[in-house]
């Protein structure tokens, strides 16, 4: 199928927290020459403070071995706030509102990061719901992969961390 096991777990265990996204007809990308292509492809048009721009060519490579491309169609919910899930998704293409009720908490734009919190905090629950305004692409990345990755490439593991924490101190300095 289009979704398949991306990093030799159960594939149901993959897909459980992203079933709806295929609901909705997403395209998933699975080869790994072409997520590092799509990904190469929209680093040029991102600002320097971005999650990606912080990152290595090695640290983004290795990041794309342990990902999918999820391409999405306007105005769909990718995220639910109160869920359980832990996937990190790095906004390729596009624009991504984050939401908490009512209110808009963030608007997420090519290079940014989203859905990191969940993976930080004990609970593992979402704490907004999140958009896509626009078609766009989103490198999506499990928290077991990454998490193994920091294990396995403590390097490149900690280079990921430290630009998540900027991510973290520039959505802080613009509130």
């Amino acid at each position: 199928g289009l979704v398949r096991d991306f990093h030799n777990e159960n594939p149901q265990d993959n897909t459980s927290a992203i079933k709806h996204l295929l609901k909705e007809n997403h395209r998933f990308v699975m080869d790994r020459n072409e997520v590092w292509s799509n990904v190469e492809r929209h680093l040029t048009g991102t600002v320097n403070t971005t999650f990606i721009k912080q990152l290595s060519q090695e640290a983004l490579k290795e990041l794309t071995n342990i990902g999918v491309i999820l391409k999405v169609k306007p105005r769909r919910k990718l995220i639910r706030e109160q869920l359980i899930e832990q996937e990190l998704f790095v906004v390729l293409d596009g624009i991504f509102e984050l939401t908490k009720g009512n209110y808009t908490t963030r608007l997420v734009h090519q290079g940014d990061v989203f859905g990191e919190l969940a993976m930080f905090l004990d609970s593992k629950v979402r704490t907004n719901d999140a958009y896509s305004i626009t078609s766009g692409e989103l490198l999506v990345i499990k928290a077991k992969a990454l998490q193994r990755l920091i294990q396995q490439k403590p390097t490149i593991g900690n280079q990921i961390l430290v630009a998540l924490c900027r991510s973290f101190a520039y959505q802080l300095a613009l509130h």
